[in-house]
């Protein structure tokens, strides 16, 4: 019996000592395979990012820049097609060629985007009477349109090095014309994000050119006037001295429509940008840039038929703002800024009597009669619905197209304010858009697939950086 239980206890033991074996070989094997898995993992993670590392190394042979650089100009300059000596090179379709080397067809996903922390918004609206509408409604939304702009930001943001901080969104208002209480709308609202200011023509326009100032200006005095206006020769559009006071009929509607000049100025005196700042420029109105009123008007003696005359004569002065909306062009390209244009043509203007004030006595009618100067039969520059008025309708094709040129030349879009109720609306949705316009994408973006994750960074142009994320999927 004793020999038995002896027996027994052994093989008990030896049980017990075997499971003890199995559960240890067993821990040991999944420690093993663990171990083995980091290892894969940071062999991957190693070799990803050499490969990446190495590609962005790579010298394109017809730019002779590395690909890193032509990554980073594409997104500094919002544009994936490059010129260089001649040659178009796309960007993008090199990238991705490198990458479907690297990593194979569909296994990956490039993405760069600069950090963008800060959005500057300018306002240059038309002075004059048929925008005060478009003026009222902007003031009513603009505080909703930048608290939108900062949720998009921070949701642009989300997971990289720099989070938003402080005042990211802010507004400038900038009103052509000489009425400093049109300001008011926006004073009114006491919000430290928002600043309004009257351009009046001494800030739009070249009076002294005996100072030479272009060597101050380029030595970083952008925010000096005279400096400003002697560098870009900011001589009035409109080809006569609009300080001649020979000249009866007033020329306030000259500059208080020169959303061009007055684009110059605002993409000037913001802040010099950097791509962590996004500086937006929106000129607003529903006439041609310097107005569409004819040359020919601004030279009659008497106000009754000057009025006439800008009414009646249907001849848009287009080459005149062409030339304003070019300068404005040149002056937010040489600061990288984005050009939104908004053309509101909505035909609100109400209708004032005093606009039939000289039309017998222009065209010699004297039988008393009275009428009605602002009336397609009698005038082709204006027509009337209602109880409002649109001046020049036939300027309006010549309006638009000037406008997306702005738009094509910058990198921005028209905003067409068919109807002016949602504006917000459609300004938000277009920075919005700019935003994302900034960002490169190479692949195919599939969060539901296993991927490794590799980030890296990739200097400016100006010396900003610009976050690098590359997902490579593992099936």
């Amino acid at each position: 019996m004793g020999v038995v239980e002896n027996i027994m206890a052994a093989v008990i033991l030896m049980f017990i000592l075997l499971v003890s074996g199995l559960i240890y070989m067993t821990s040991f094997a999944h420690d093993a395979i663990h171990n083995a898995g980091v290892k894969e993992d940071v062999f991957f993670d190693d070799a990803h990012i050499n490969n990446l590392n190495n590609l962005l190394k790579i010298t394109e042979p017809e730019s002779k820049r590395t690909i890193g650089v032509l990554l980073a100009d594409a997104v500094y300059y919002r544009n994936n097609t490059l010129e260089f000596n001649n040659k178009t090179i796309n960007v993008t379709k090199k990238v991705e060629k490198l990458l479907e080397l690297s990593f194979g067809t569909n296994k990956y996903y490039l993405e760069i985007k600069p950090r963008i922390i800060e959005v500057s918004l300018n306002f240059i609206i038309d002075g004059s009477d048929s925008l005060e509408q478009e003026r009222q409604i902007l003031s009513e939304n603009l505080q909703k349109i930048i608290l939108s702009i900062e949720k998009k930001l921070n949701d642009t943001n989300a997971g990289y090095e720099k989070k938003v901080a402080g005042k990211p969104v802010i507004a400038n208002i900038y009103i052509l014309g000489s009425k400093q209480e049109k300001c008011d709308l926006f004073d009114n609202l006491n919000d430290s994000k928002i600043g309004c200011q009257i351009l009046s023509e001494d800030k739009l326009y070249l009076t002294n050119t005996s100072i030479n100032t272009s060597n101050v200006f380029i030595n970083n005095s952008q925010y000096n006037l005279d400096s400003f206006l002697n560098y870009y020769n900011m001589t009035p559009p409109f080809g006569f001295d609009w300080l001649d006071t020979s000249y009866y009929a007033p020329t306030t509607d000259y500059y208080e429509s020169d959303w061009g000049y007055g684009t110059g100025y605002a993409s000037n005196f913001a802040k010099k940008t950097t791509l962590a700042k996004l500086t937006l420029l929106f000129p607003m109105s529903d006439e041609l840039s310097t107005s569409s009123f004819p040359d020919d008007c601004f030279f009659i003696y008497g106000w009754p038929e000057y009025l006439t005359c800008t009414i009646c004569t249907d001849n848009c002065p287009s080459e005149r703002s062409l030339k304003s909306v070019q300068k404005g062009i040149e002056i937010a390209k040489d600061n990288n800024h984005i050009i939104n244009p908004v053309f509101s043509y909505s035909c609100d203007f109400v209708y004032d009597l005093d606009y039939n004030v000289g039309y017998d006595s222009y065209y010699g009618n004297t039988d008393g009669t009275t009428s009605m100067v602002c009336d397609e039969s009698n005038c082709p520059g204006c027509e009337t619905t209602g109880s409002n008025v649109c001046f020049h309708p036939t300027c309006s094709d010549n309006i638009t197209l000037q406008m997306q040129m702005m738009a094509d030349q910058t990198g921005g879009r028209i905003i067409d304010l068919a109807d002016i109720e949602t504006m917000d609306l459609n300004i938000t949705d277009t920075i919005t858009q700019n935003i994302d316009q900034y960002i490169l994408k190479v692949g195919e973006l599939n969060r539901n697939l296993e991927r490794d994750v590799i980030e890296t960074t990739q200097p400016l142009p100006n010396g900003e950086l610009v976050d690098i994320r590359l997902w490579v999927y593992k099936n």
